[in-house]
């Protein structure tokens, strides 16, 4: 008892290597226990989860998909045949040896019973669920959880009757009606059996905890002997004394660890003497070490309040930078819509005009507004644009599209104002280059055009050529040259280091003569750089300019079907549609309304959400066509509330509006706007559109002109 008592005692080795090893002895015993109980305990878990899974996976067959569908109508169900179901979901449960079968449906905002096992006993005494009569008035978690998500769940409680697991799993009895089937399982004999497992595991790992405790106090005194020995001796040395020597006795660790220690203190005494000179030359230094340390933590302190102010300054700055973005942004986007929406009623006023019998002074004027509005309505997108380069939103689509038909249409638009100022249109397209590519046509289209369209502003006579050739290829795409070559003024070194600049052309003069925002190239710049690619311009005044750039293209996958195109020429497929048009400004909808008319389309106008929610209740459209901002109901609001309703869940609603800063497409598609198009409409585009949306009334969809 001594010993023992003497091993016991704190602040010695022998009694922390003891404990040591005991607490890892325990760790052990106790990792064997847990290892025993939690193998038990999933192998019994495991047997329990499969008879529940199979149980409410046999319920829904032996109810039958007629019972279920019936049992969601009061009254549907026969009492005879609700108690022969009960009966036999019962003999199901005692054959395989779940405690219970049930079925849920939710019936407003309740929790009803479909169907649930029940012996004589139970039915003679009514204690059984019944669609008309028993309700759950507080359902587990678990259940609502399955009804709503679908997941299978399992759950364990206990009532009066004992310990019980339980496994819920969801089924379609109906298109959009879900109930939940249930199955319990007795786990009284598995709590019994665990707690066995845990006491022979208990014991075994007593056991071996115990004879870890003989042996733990066997390897603690063989090992704290040398080590006690070890301890006094540093004790020595650190009182002074370095001629303290340990004795080496054996080759063994311990033996090793001797003569180090020996030789150990052997160099101790060497570096004490050297020690003590160094501490003379360091009393020296520290003296002059502590001024100069004194000096820099002033001089640090100067310096760390400077750059205190100007992170404030610099907070401040930022802060203004952002509000102002902020504003900016606001600003574009109100009046984006406020001149989007008079400048959708001019264009598509002109272009009705131009519909009817005019002399040729009147077509020749409604021409004139036509083309200054597009004109004035390039100027806005430009300025959109670089709002949208500034903020980095600007993105790139990447689609299948030809070449030819970017440049066919580049020569559509080249081919009135090249006539008349005598113009000469040439192209030199590479062979080599394939005649499909993947990438943005619109965005490549742009670059085109505001090259062409300077080419054309600035020359008075001569050729306009534009070249595109194949610069290189691999198997990720291709790399294509453009340029655009005019015989016009020509520009000076130093004008062509103002170019691709915000708000920069070549001169003042050239502003005053030609016009322009100079926002064209810099705008142009980006989206180069966005499909990877470089932009310049070689220039020789009075001779003429060539504005090129490059862009890389992905190759067209060859397996995708091609798309048959739209013939504008066939006319008649749209007849019968019915389309709901809802604006609230009279103008668009008359424009609108005669576009859509003259292709056959019969159309009902609404002035606002409301009346358009009103307006489907009464009558059936094959598409809706919905601005954003009304009075009484938003397009958005109106969106959410038609997409909340089934019926109205395949319906295309195509948002029409002025909104067309960045955002405002996505924030359409979130509310379940089908699609989107930006005011002023091209009617071109209008029936492409609608072609997309209404497959199969226009099987070969016609645009009218």
């Amino acid at each position: 008892m001594k010993q023992l008592f003497a091993l016991l005692q704190p602040k010695t080795a022998r009694t922390k290597i003891l404990w040591v090893l005991l607490g890892i002895n325990l760790l052990a015993a106790a990792a064997y226990t847990f290892y025993v109980w939690e193998l038990k305990s999933s192998s019994a878990r495991e047997a329990i989860d499969a008879r529940l899974i199979a149980g409410v996976s046999a319920a829904p067959k032996m109810i039958g998909d007629d019972y279920l569908r019936r049992a969601s109508q009061p009254g549907a169900i026969d009492k005879g045949e609700y108690l022969r179901l009960v009966r036999s979901l019962n003999e199901y449960s005692q054959q395989t040896g779940v405690r219970y079968l049930y079925v849920f449906i939710e019936s407003e905002g309740k929790l009803v019973y479909v169907a649930d096992a029940a012996d004589e006993r139970e039915i003679a005494a009514q204690n059984y669920g019944h669609h008309f009569q028993l309700y759950e008035t507080t359902p587990h978690p678990a259940i609502l959880d399955t009804l709503h998500t679908g997941r299978r769940n399992f759950a364990e409680y206990r009532d009066r009757f004992g310990y019980f697991r339980s496994a819920f799993q969801r089924i379609e009895a109906a298109p959009g009606q879900y109930m939940v089937v249930g199955a319990d399982v007795d786990i009284r004999f598995v709590r019994t059996e665990l707690a066995k497992a845990l006491q022979q595991s208990l014991a075994i790992g007593g056991a071996f905890f115990l004879l870890g405790v003989l042996g733990s106090i066997w390897l603690a005194r063989m090992l704290s002997r040398p080590v006690h020995r070890l301890a006094d001796a540093v004790e020595r040395v650190r009182q002074g004394d370095y001629q303290a020597q340990l004795q080496v006795a054996g080759n063994d660790e311990f033996a090793r660890l001797a003569q180090a220690f020996n030789a150990m203190n052997a160099a101790l005494a060497e570096r004490e003497r050297q020690n003590a000179r160094l501490l003379e030359e360091l009393a020296r230094n520290e003296e002059v070490l502590e001024a100069r340390v004194q000096s820099r933590t002033q001089e640090l302190a100067a310096l760390n309040s400077t750059l205190l102010a100007h992170e404030r300054e610099l907070d401040s700055a930022r802060a203004q930078a952002e509000q102002a973005s902020q504003m900016k942004s606001l600003f574009l986007a109100n009046m984006s819509h406020e001149i989007r929406t008079p400048m959708n009623a001019i264009l598509g006023m002109a272009h009705l005009a131009l519909q009817t019998e005019l002399n040729p002074k009147q077509h020749d004027y409604v021409q004139k507004i036509q083309r200054s509005a597009k004109h004035l309505l390039g100027i806005i997108n430009d300025i959109l644009d670089f709002s949208k380069v500034e903020a980095g939103k600007l993105q790139m689509d990447s689609v299948e599209f030809e070449l030819a038909t970017v440049l066919d249409s580049l020569a559509d638009l080249l081919e009135e104002p090249c006539q008349k100022k005598g113009l000469r249109l040439h192209f030199e397209i590479d062979p080599a280059l394939p005649a499909k590519l993947a990438g943005d046509p619109l965005r490549l289209s742009q670059v085109l055009i505001n090259f062409a369209n300077n080419a054309v502003k600035f020359t008075e006579h001569g050729d306009i050529v534009l070249r595109a050739r194949l610069a290189s290829q691999d198997a990720q795409g291709l790399l294509a040259h453009f340029e655009v070559e005019d015989s016009g003024i020509g520009m000076t070194p130093a004008q062509q280091a103002q170019l691709f600049q915000s708000f920069q052309q070549a001169d003042a003069t050239t502003t005053r003569r030609y016009g322009g925002t100079g926002l064209g190239l810099a705008i142009a710049k980006e989206l180069v750089g966005l499909m990877g690619g470089e932009v310049g311009v070689r220039s020789i005044p009075g001779v003429g300019s060539t504005f090129w750039f490059s862009a890389r293209f992905g190759l067209p996958n060859p397996a995708q079907s091609e798309t048959r195109p739209t013939n504008p020429a066939e006319l008649g497929a749209l007849q019968g549609t019915r389309v709901l048009l809802v604006d609230d400004n009279e103008i668009n909808q008359e424009i609108g309304a005669h576009l859509l008319r003259r292709a056959g389309i019969e159309v009902d106008l609404a002035n606002d959400g409301q009346m358009a929610l009103d307006m489907l209740k009464h009558r059936d459209y094959q598409l809706v066509l919905m601005d954003l901002q009304m009075p009484v109901m938003d397009g958005l609001t109106a969106t959410r509330l038609i997409r909340a309703q089934p019926r109205f869940a395949h319906l295309p609603v195509v948002a029409l509006t002025a909104n067309a800063m960045a955002g405002d497409k996505e924030r359409c598609l979130a509310a379940g706007i089908s699609d989107h198009i930006a005011k002023p409409i091209e009617p071109q585009e209008l029936f492409k559109l609608l072609a997309r949306w209404l497959p199969e009334r226009m099987p070969q969809a016609s645009l009218p002109q």
